[in-house]
């Protein structure tokens, strides 16, 4: 891909013509967008990883994608809260009453969890104590 390639010339160079666009290439803000709220795919994972592999040498840049990252996960997979407001009878599933989101509780926590597996790169890392 693009970003991965240019991902490559930022860790080789300092090229100060790629420095206006390098914060948006390593942070990973062109792979899992800025505003959009999509889905991430296992191609944009694979990317994800291969880009981590690629800067991970670096410091800063390891800092750039660990804040894009974190702002991610907080904010665009916040956890979604139950909703109890039922119109009629309430559904129980033995003496727990059902969410009436229950299937979108459930989708983002498979996110989540899907997304926290790039994470444990950083948990290691001696960047972040």
């Amino acid at each position: 891909s693009l970003i991965n390639k240019l991902n490559y010339e930022l860790v080789g160079t300092d090229n100060r013509k790629l420095r206006a666009i390098e914060h948006r290439a390593v942070s990973g803000v062109w792979l899992l967008g800025e505003f959009e709220d999509i889905k991430i795919s296992e191609e944009t994972y694979s990317w994800i990883w291969q880009n981590l592999y690629i800067t991970c040498e670096s410091d800063k840049f390891i800092m750039m994608f660990w804040a894009n990252s974190s702002q991610y996960f907080d904010f665009r997979l916040a956890r979604v809260f139950p909703d109890y407001y039922y119109e009629g009878d309430p559904i129980w599933e033995g003496d727990d009453l059902v969410p009436l989101n229950k299937d979108a509780i459930k989708e983002r926590e498979v996110e989540r969890d899907r997304f926290f597996i790039i994470l444990p790169i950083f948990r290691t890392s001696s960047i972040v104590s």
